[in-house]
């Protein structure tokens, strides 16, 4: 068998061992080693336990950045299809690309597809300039600096207020404070997710009197008039605990965790308020979207279910409209 067609095989069956055995050490597939990228491969594939192999296989070609390049798609009912680019040289493949538009002659719009990609200093062809490993030596010191907050005693979130503080023109000049836009090094990875989990820390404790307050004027509205809930309900809907996570006996103690490389235990009695608001307004929310849940006929009628929002169940039962207006 060609050494192409026991690719085309070995992808086809997802023999890893078999693929490890056919594609050449010394080379790179989108560029970057081979052991990346079939980790990478694997990895993905490993997200679908139920795709253990694909069933056909199909001729295209890219209809985007490498339009005209030939390739193959691999397909299995009810999982995601997996396309790749073969670049070809003398009879041999020597490249191999993932291919987000491929197009074939059947119609598979519809599909969901394998998709990944790699930080530019993963690619084995990066040349590190002198300033990028001066972000690099500032980024480290950053994150040692906040995962020497775990050995505080009493962590509480004017800690982590004050460490964003202190390296957010870092997080700015490398652009890690807008979630949209794409980070284009791994060096850079562990200091943006941990801003975008902390980051809303701030808020929670800048909201605290207004949440305090919120739950005062829940003490004075009457709790057996529906409607008046379902208003203060919507009045406090910009809240939210975002990635502190309860621990038990929270109400009594205040401490919440986050989690990330390692869990920090944070002290949040001084912003109680934001979590005890959360804490009720998710129970009368939850109690109130299972009364108003739609019926066995609406979900026959319409199989793409209902926005699951109190809004969308109390509009279908046509109540308290003019809360809405």
């Amino acid at each position: 068998m060609a050494e192409k067609q026991q690719l085309i095989e070995a992808i086809k069956n997802l023999d890893f061992n078999l693929l490890h055995e056919l594609l050449d050490d010394d080379r790179s597939y989108m560029n970057v080693t081979k052991s990346l990228f079939l980790e990478t491969l694997e990895k993905n594939i490993r997200k679908y336990p139920k795709l253990t192999a694909y069933e056909e296989v199909i001729e295209g070609s890219c209809g985007n950045c490498f339009r005209g390049f030939k390739g193959y798609k691999f397909r299995a009912k009810n999982c995601p299809s997996l396309s790749l680019l073969f670049y070809e040289e003398n009879g041999e493949v020597i490249d191999l690309f993932l291919c987000d538009n491929f197009i074939t002659c059947q119609d598979h719009e519809d599909e969901y597809i394998i998709s990944f990609s790699f930080f530019d200093d993963q690619e084995v062809d990066f040349q590190p300039t002198l300033e990028h490993m001066i972000n690099v030596q500032n980024v480290d010191k950053a994150m040692e600096d906040f995962y020497s907050l775990a050995d505080k005693q009493n962590l509480n979130p004017k800690d982590i207020i004050l460490w964003i503080r202190r390296h957010i023109d870092l997080i700015r000049k490398l652009k890690l404070d807008n979630f949209f836009t794409r980070n284009k090094y791994l060096a850079f990875t562990e200091l943006k997710r941990t801003y975008f989990k902390i980051s809303s820390i701030e808020e929670i404790y800048e909201k605290n009197e207004l949440a305090k307050q919120a739950l005062a004027d829940f003490e004075k509205i009457d709790k057996n008039d529906e409607k008046s809930v379902v208003k203060w309900l919507l009045q406090n809907q910009d809240f939210s605990t975002y990635f502190l996570e309860e621990t038990e006996g929270w109400k009594n103690t205040g401490f919440r965790t986050l989690s990330l490389e390692i869990d920090l235990v944070i002290d949040c009695s001084d912003c109680m308020g934001n979590f005890l608001l959360i804490d009720l307004h998710r129970t009368l929310e939850s109690g109130l979207m299972e009364k108003y849940q739609p019926s066995d006929e609406y979900y026959e009628k319409h199989k793409r279910g209902i926005e699951c929002t109190l809004e969308a169940h109390l509009r279908l039962h046509n109540k308290y409209l003019d809360l809405f207006e």
